[in-house]
């Protein structure tokens, strides 16, 4: 008697014979288990998108790209993080380890946003959205992006429509209060009258 097994169409079956040359032979095929073949878990990476220094309204009005990393090399995934996915997305199916050989070497998956050249931005770079700059940083998978807001520098007189101080009431010093966008800042500035 002699064994073999053979895949007929996709499925396992084990061939035996019997028999001789004078009787002749019979071929009896059994089919077998199935066979499953060993797949890799998967494992998935949701990213968010955390802005600073910029009001709710005005970030709704921004978009990103981020380009998935595994293992430190780029990918070819990207999502787009916007208001219409609530600056959130998820790459899914994504290969726990890339083979199952007995040495369980995890993939690590890491993002970084991306410039409108596809080039991948590391933490501290500056990115230009619109009019607006920002300098990208990264917690994990959250993208954060922080409102380079440069300062600028104020300067004013105080007109004074009282015939040159006819009536000698004028102060010797006056105080200035910084508003911003209709909000007291708390600074103030004293000039002496000159």
């Amino acid at each position: 008697m002699h064994q073999m097994t053979l895949s007929l169409m996709g499925a396992w079956y084990r061939a035996t014979t019997s028999g001789s040359m004078d009787a002749g032979f019979t071929v009896t095929n059994k089919k077998s288990l199935t066979f499953t073949p060993m797949i890799p878990a998967t494992t998935k990476l949701t990213v968010s998108k955390e802005w600073s220094g910029l009001s709710q309204a005005n970030a709704n009005n921004q978009s990103v790209t981020v380009k998935l990393f595994k293992n430190g090399v780029a990918t070819s995934q990207e999502k787009i993080l916007d208001k219409d996915n609530n600056f959130k997305a998820t790459f899914d199916n994504l290969p726990d380890t890339d083979a199952v050989n007995g040495v369980n070497t995890k993939n690590v998956y890491t993002v970084k946003e991306v410039d409108a050249d596809g080039n991948a931005l590391n933490a501290g770079d500056k990115i230009k959205l619109g009019d607006k700059e920002f300098v990208v940083s990264y917690d994990g998978a959250k993208v954060k992006n922080t409102l380079v807001n440069p300062k600028i520098k104020l300067e004013g007189d105080k007109v004074w429509n009282d015939a040159n101080n006819q009536d000698g009431i004028r102060p010797d010093e006056v105080t200035v209060k910084l508003i911003a966008n209709g909000i007291d800042t708390g600074k103030t500035s004293q000039r002496q009258q000159g």
